[in-house]
């Protein structure tokens, strides 16, 4: 991994004269790379922290690593996409960013949490690298879940949704407005919305093979592989081209 980031650097140092360029090196590796939690597959080292056995091993020394590897040939800010448990030092870094999902578990504190985390880390800026729900009846209750959770595969590729959900494009649009109005009050300096697409995440019409309800994309792919764009879409637009 040290080695792709240092080579993606060297991708990006191109860029960084023609346009405003931040590295982000890695995101959340403690769940998506092997080592740092027990399991092989990503859905085994989730399982294991749904289940409370355990926090992730130190990731500082691998994230002080990539940090170097990418300033060799990199020289514009860097940032690493962090998930709390992780208990990243931050000095290898110029920017502070976190996966920030808003879950009915969390709803009451994420105000005063988002707060209280730009203060401690004043005066590096801080941004929340992820926030998102799914598109479908419930899905803010859930925050970032959805994707793997919600599907059945046939030959490891998911083919239907694993239960009877409605689709409600309206939960997705109003979570992201109320969350992203939270986050510009306590003074986060960037907010990224998870995401704009899910290729693979089909939108049908029969509810049990619409596979965009476990989707967090802001717009829709059909069937042709052409997109559309959804109300969270418009509520995204709205939100930024008022500011």
């Amino acid at each position: 991994m040290v080695d792709l980031l240092g080579r993606a650097a060297q991708r990006a140092a191109r860029l960084s004269g023609r346009a405003t360029v931040v590295f982000v090196a890695g995101g959340e590796v403690s769940i998506f790379a092997r080592g740092f939690l027990p399991g092989d597959t990503m859905e085994e080292r989730v399982a294991h922290l749904m289940a409370g056995r355990g926090r992730p091993a130190d990731v500082n020394p691998f994230l002080r690593r990539a940090a170097e590897a990418v300033r060799e040939h990199f020289d514009g800010p860097v940032t690493y996409a962090a998930i709390h448990l992780e208990n990243v030092d931050w000095t290898p870094f110029d920017i502070v960013s976190y996966d920030a999902h808003r879950s009915a578990a969390v709803a009451d504190i994420f105000p005063e949490a988002m707060r209280k985390l730009v203060a401690e880390h004043d005066p590096k800026p801080v941004a929340v690298t992820e926030v998102g729900c799914t598109t479908h009846r419930d899905a803010a209750a859930h925050g970032g879940q959805g994707g793997s959770m919600m599907f059945e595969y046939e030959n490891e590729k998911p083919v239907r949704l694993n239960g009877d959900y409605v689709r409600d494009e309206g939960v997705q649009a109003r979570y992201l407005r109320e969350v992203l109005g939270i986050l510009d009050e306590a003074g986060m300096d960037a907010a990224f919305v998870c995401t704009f697409v899910c290729h693979g995440f089909t939108h049908r019409e029969d509810p049990r093979r619409d596979l965009d309800m476990a989707g967090w994309g802001i717009v829709k792919v059909l069937g042709t592989g052409e997109w559309e764009p959804k109300q969270a879409f418009h509520a995204v637009a709205g939100f930024y081209g008022a500011r």
